[in-house]
């Protein structure tokens, strides 16, 4: 940006708002004074606050520990009223900073000179003025600087390259005010349409991650937490076990040296965040004082504990204090080292997330939320992106004059006046046209980005084309898993809306941790009439027929489209438009398809607007439209080329050579259709001979839990023991057998795992499955273990729900096998889970108990029979049955 030469004091706006102009001239002054006017040593730290006699005050500690401090005042003149208001903060400031030693008070004048016989001028009294603060520090037998930075020095500093996006937010209005950020996200929250449904919403752990490239209050609450629960653990003094003193003494010092070391560790984190600095992510001090608490555990357990495995004393109150210290360190070393703390320092953050997971609607009411809090925060849709270059576009989506460096450097103006950390989000690049253009501009992008550390970077992308459309990016990254950890909340949130009855099964069933799935689901059950959830696993084709079906019976009513039903008009049209390759269909296009379908009706009542109005299609850009839900995209797309032989879907394969990646979610749309349509997995169509390319895995893969059951054959299970005996893929693998295994009469549910697993022997399970489950329940997981183990032993005795024997059976022959593994953690949980489902499923319980107790492992025996013992405890009715499966 040119340099800017018209700045005019009377013109300046707080936040883009017509408000106290003091308010704003002292607030820009203050970061001028910090950033351009005053050269300032390197490793400074600042700080800012009100002036109790008007204006702004801050100070910079510089690193051999003297202070420079200023004051802001918006005066338009200096007389002396205004050199009494400037004595009182100067001595004000004197007393309280002993180190003081220059002392800057800006306005936003210049001093004029020029006395006259009548009156002295500005600058002749400012000079007087000054000479007497000197004096009255000299008195206190120190030396300090008083020094006048007025409107040139501001306005020299404003007109660098650099201080174009302060500028641009301080001195023009209509540049980012809240309304304009709040009108810019409703147009795209009303773009999405259905895609975002604010009261639909449900609070998932992947909003923890956006809140560390924010650095929001809640993620600043998290390290306080910690910060709260290490000094809670010694706010007791540790003393040694009485009469063990001189044995514990080098210890205890230890501990307490190493724990001061990581409490002031927090404390310097918790301020590097409140700033826009980089942050510390070092957990070497953390590990050394886990290993000091961990020698000090040793100690008490060899020395003090008693023959019957307690802490008495003293030694109770120490191995307290240490459980609770360790607790609160490892919790710290898992935020130290998170996506989220990640983000918080780098400022970038890439969201990724199958299709449907809700990774748009999560972005969206971020943005909402922040922008209602005066966060500064702008959003774009990847499928706004055209052929054009990507960079140039950013502005103009953002309808933003200016380039990106102009939209970089005003959000970073906004960022500095809101004290916040303002947020770029550009989601779903994956839908822009020509996605693979994105790695190189996203290189560019965060080039940029790192010029501006008020401002983070959020892009997301659907999992299946992170490799082929950001590439290898080295940006921190988190997943997005849907509901998967807040599922049952989402199927009761959801019933509740759309008027249907709680399942009686398992919330965990795959289909329903999707929002896209289940919101289908809802849709389809509540216009055909259906007022329940049903048993099992409704596969992918199943939800989004469904979804055409009660989309097409709404358009065909007399006041919308008026069209028979039976001639499911919907289904062609979609069917029609997936044939257009790219995603995109011309808009002109569109609607010459929809009007051949349905002619002679006015645009109110044309099947095209019907389309858009239900979500099926949306526009992108100005002259094109996709599907609103890609997956049902896909599912369409796909659906055109099941219709061929299989030997046809090969060829089809085979011609996208090294462009495959561009099919991926056509390619695990067919992977659950080709099974279910003509018996063959869709890996039998590629070159068995070869290696098998990973879109092809990772697509089998995702249709386990997607497919209907009957589509699982003998082919899928000879895949699938291919799949566990491979490093890469064999922990998904035991995942996708997770989310089906508490599905009735579903090939490869627990039963088959049961079967599995006996016919392997203990070290091999160990090395496979057992390992397979340490971490499940780690807080940055999102496994569906946790799934299955929060839904048989709820935390919120008000969350239980009723059911059903055959799949509580096999959700407890699953739990059994969860105790095989040496984290306690999930052992432990698994147990209480196995305790909590069959107290209110016995008989089921019973059923699972035999060939539990029949495992060649100790671990899963003796924990299955300490939950019978629970059982039997909680009814003594059925102690006895028990008791004989027990063989007791």
């Amino acid at each position: 940006m040119p340099p800017t030469p018209d700045i005019d004091f009377a013109r300046i706006r707080p936040h883009g708002q017509p408000a106290s102009r003091a308010n704003a001239f002292e607030e820009l002054a203050s970061l001028l004074i910090r950033d351009d006017a005053v050269q300032w040593p390197e490793g400074t730290r600042f700080h800012k606050f009100g002036n109790p006699d008007g204006g702004r005050e801050g100070r910079g500690v510089l690193p051999s520990g003297e202070v420079w401090a200023w004051q802001a005042k918006y005066l338009t003149s200096f007389d002396s009223g205004a050199a009494g208001q400037v004595k009182r903060s100067f001595l004000r400031t004197l007393t309280t900073e002993p180190e003081l030693r220059r002392y800057f008070v800006t306005m936003p004048i210049d001093l004029p000179a020029g006395d006259t016989d009548r009156s002295k001028s500005a600058f002749t009294l400012w000079g007087e003025e000054v000479v007497r603060w000197e004096a009255a520090a000299a008195e206190q037998g120190r030396t300090v600087t008083v020094e006048f930075v007025g409107a040139h020095d501001l306005i020299t500093a404003l007109t660098s390259d650099h201080n174009a996006g302060r500028v641009r937010y301080w001195f023009d209005a209509s540049v980012l005010t809240r309304k304009q950020q709040q009108e810019r996200i409703d147009d795209v929250a009303a773009k999405l349409g259905r895609r975002y449904s604010p009261q639909l919403h449900v609070d998932v752990d992947a909003v923890q991650v956006v809140d560390g490239a924010g650095r929001t209050t809640a993620y600043i609450a998290r390290w306080q937490q910690l910060l709260a629960d290490l000094r809670s653990a010694r706010r007791w003094s540790w003393r040694a076990p009485d009469g063990d003193e001189d044995a514990f003494h080098d210890a205890l010092l230890r501990c307490a040296a190493s724990l001061n070391e990581v409490d002031a560790l927090l404390e310097r984190i918790i301020a590097q965040i409140r700033t826009f600095d980089a942050v510390d992510l070092s957990t070497a001090q953390v590990d050394a004082a886990l290993s000091a608490l961990d020698d000090l555990n040793t100690l008490l357990r060899n020395r003090s504990r008693t023959d019957d495995g307690f802490y008495v004393g003293e030694a109770g109150s120490l191995y307290g204090h240490v459980r609770d210290a360790i607790a609160a360190l490892r919790m710290a070393r898992q935020l130290c080292m998170s996506p989220a703390t990640a983000a918080a320092s780098r400022g970038e953050l890439l969201l990724t997330g199958r299709a449907g997971v809700g990774k748009t609607h999560l972005l969206c009411d971020v943005a909402k939320k922040r922008i209602a809090a005066e966060l500064p925060t702008v959003m774009i849709l990847g499928q706004d992106f055209d052929v054009r270059n990507l960079l140039m576009q950013l502005p103009e989506l953002a309808e933003l004059p200016g380039s990106v460096d102009e939209l970089l450097a005003l959000l970073s103006a906004a960022a500095e006046a809101s004290g916040q950390k303002a947020l770029l989000i550009i989601d779903a690049i994956n839908e822009s046209e020509q996605p693979d253009r994105w790695q190189a501009a996203l290189q560019a992008m965060m080039s940029k980005a790192s010029r501006y550390p008020a401002v983070s970077l959020v892009i997301s992308c659907r999992t299946e084309f992170v490799d082929a459309v950001v590439g290898n990016h080295g940006l921190p990254a988190a997943e997005h898993f849907g509901f998967e950890e807040s599922t049952e909340t989402a199927v009761r949130r959801f019933a509740a809306e759309y008027g249907l009855d709680v399942p009686t099964f398992p919330v965990f069933n795959p289909e329903f941790a999707n929002p896209l799935f289940l919101r289908l689901t809802c849709e389809a059950l509540t216009t055909l009439g259906t007022g329940r959830f049903t048993l099992g696993s409704a596969g992918l084709t199943t939800v989004c027929g469904a979804f055409i079906e009660a989309a097409n019976v709404r358009l065909s009513a007399a006041g919308r489209c008026d069209f028979d039903s039976r001639t499911d008009l919907v289904d062609v049209a979609i069917k029609q438009l997936a044939t257009i390759e790219g995603g995109r269909v011309p808009r002109v296009v569109a609607n010459d398809i929809c009007s051949t379908l349905l002619p002679n009706r006015s645009w109110s009542k044309s099947l095209l607007k019907g389309m858009l109005d239900e979500g099926i299609l949306v526009e992108v850009g100005t002259d094109h439209l996709s599907f609103g839900y890609q997956r049902l995209g896909d599912v369409a797309r796909a659906r055109t080329i099941a219709e061929k032989t299989p030997t046809a879907v090969a060829e089809w394969m085979q011609s996208l050579g090294t462009g495959l990646w561009t099919e991926r979610g056509v390619l695990g749309a067919l992977a659950v259709l080709m099974p279910e349509q003509h018996g063959v997995e869709l890996m039998d169509c590629a070159d068995l001979t070869k290696p098998v390319p990973y879109d092809l895995i990772d697509a089998f893969l995702e249709s386990i839990s997607l497919r209907e059951p009957t589509a699982a054959s003998a082919r899928t299970e000879e895949f699938v023991r291919v799949l566990l005996n491979a490093d890469r893929h064999r922990n998904e693998m035991w995942g996708q057998l997770v989310r089906v295994a508490c599905v009735p009469d579903h090939p490869l549910n627990a039963q088959w795992l049961h079967e599995h697993l006996t016919s392997l022997d203990l070290p091999t399970r160990d090395t496979s499955w057992s390992l397979s489950l340490i971490g499940a329940l780690d807080p940055e997981e999102h496994s569906p273990i946790r799934t299955l183990i929060e839904w048989a032993w709820p935390t919120d005795q008000n969350a239980l729900i009723r059911t059903n024997s055959d799949t509580a059976e096999l959700a407890l022959l699953l739990l059994g096998w969860c105790t095989s593994t040496n984290d306690r953690r999930v052992r432990d949980s698994a147990t209480k889970a196995l305790v909590a489902l069959g107290e209110r499923e016995v008989d089921a319980f019973a059923s699972a108990l035999l060939p539990l107790m029949s495992v060649d492992d100790p671990y899963v025996v003796e924990r299955v029979a300490a939950a019978a013992c629970g059982i039997a405890l909680r009814h003594e009715s059925r102690a006895a049955q028990l008791a004989g499966l027990l063989h007791v």
